[in-house]
C-alpha cells in the first residue's frame, strides 16, 4: 500500500497556472443501478492552454482514513471495489487548444454482487506534449495536473446503513478566525450526501451563533469536518450540530464548549 495525495486535486509543477486540461464536470459520480445493470458516466474536460495536451486515464483502489485523508493502493480492494467493472473510452487522448470534449466510461455491476456498496477511483492525468522546452536561456516545464474522480456506486437492493457519528469536537484558529470544529465519521457501510446546522447556545438558551453548510459527500469510513465562527466568544456555551443527510436522515451531536 502507498500513500500518493490526499485531495482530489493537486499540481506537480507549472510555468502557467491556466495552461491546463480541466475537468468541467463533477469531482464524484454516484450510481445507483440494480446488480445486472449497466450506467455510462460522462467526464467533460476542456483544454484551456494555447498548445494541444494529452490526456491519460487511469484507475486506482483507495481507503479513506479519518487522519490522512484518501489512502491510494497498489492492488484492487476485492471486497470494496467497483474498478473491475468499468470499461473506459479510451485511456489516452490529445486535446487541440481551446478544445472541450466529453470522456465516457462504462460501469457493469454484476448481478451476483450483494454488498451494500462499491468505490473506486478515475485518475485523469495531463501534460504539455513536450515535457520542457528551452526559453530565454531558461528551462521551463509543462503544466502537469491531476484530477481525482471518485466513483461511488450503492446497491438500492442491499441493506444500506448511513450512520454519521460526531466523533471529536476541537477548537482551531485558521487565518485570525477562531473555529469549533466537529469531526463527523460515517460509520455506516454506504455514501450519502449532508448538511450541517450548527448552533451555539448560551446558559439562557439563546442562539448566539447558527452556521448551515454546504452539502458534502460523505463515503463510509471517511470523515468530514463541520465548523463555526467563535470570535470573540467566552465563557461556556452549548454546541449543537443537526446533520441532515440527502435521504431526510437526523444526526445530532451536542457538548458544552468552555471558552
Amino acid at each position: 500500500m502507498r500513500t500518493l495525495f490526499f485531495s482530489c486535486f493537486f499540481l506537480f509543477f507549472s510555468f502557467a497556472s491556466n495552461a491546463q486540461v480541466v475537468v468541467n464536470s463533477g469531482l464524484t459520480e454516484s450510481v445507483f443501478i440494480t446488480p445486472g445493470g449497466s450506467q455510462t458516466l460522462t467526464v467533460t474536460l476542456k483544454n484551456n492552454d494555447t498548445q494541444p495536451r494529452r490526456v491519460t486515464f487511469d484507475l486506482s483502489d483507495y481507503v479513506n482514513d479519518c487522519e490522512e485523508g484518501y489512502i491510494y493502493i497498489d492492488s484492487i480492494d476485492t471486497k470494496n471495489s467497483c474498478l473491475p467493472w468499468i470499461e473506459l473510452e479510451n485511456e489516452e487522448l490529445i486535446l487541440t487548444p481551446g478544445e472541450e470534449r466529453e470522456f465516457l466510461l462504462q460501469l457493469t455491476v454484476p448481478p451476483t454482487f450483494t454488498g451494500p456498496s462499491a468505490k473506486t477511483c478515475l485518475f485523469v492525468n495531463n501534460a504539455a506534449l513536450i515535457d520542457s522546452v528551452q526559453e530565454d536561456g531558461m528551462l521551463r516545464f509543462g503544466v502537469q495536473i491531476r484530477y481525482g474522480i471518485n466513483i461511488l456506486y450503492t446497491n438500492p437492493k442491499a441493506n444500506s446503513e448511513i450512520d454519521l457519528y460526531a466523533q471529536k469536537l476541537s477548537i482551531d484558529t485558521v487565518a485570525f478566525q477562531t473555529l469549533a470544529k466537529v469531526s463527523i465519521l460515517n460509520r455506516g457501510n454506504a455514501s450519502t450526501n449532508f448538511t450541517s446546522k450548527i448552533d451555539i447556545i448560551n446558559k439562557t438558551g439563546e442562539i448566539v451563533r447558527s452556521n448551515t453548510t454546504k452539502k458534502q459527500t460523505i463515503q463510509p469510513q471517511q470523515c468530514r469536518t463541520v465548523s463555526i465562527n467563535i470570535n470573540d466568544l467566552s465563557g461556556t456555551y452549548e454546541i449543537l450540530v443537526v446533520n441532515e443527510t440527502s435521504d431526510g436522515q437526523l444526526f445530532g451531536f451536542t457538548d458544552v464548549l468552555n471558552l
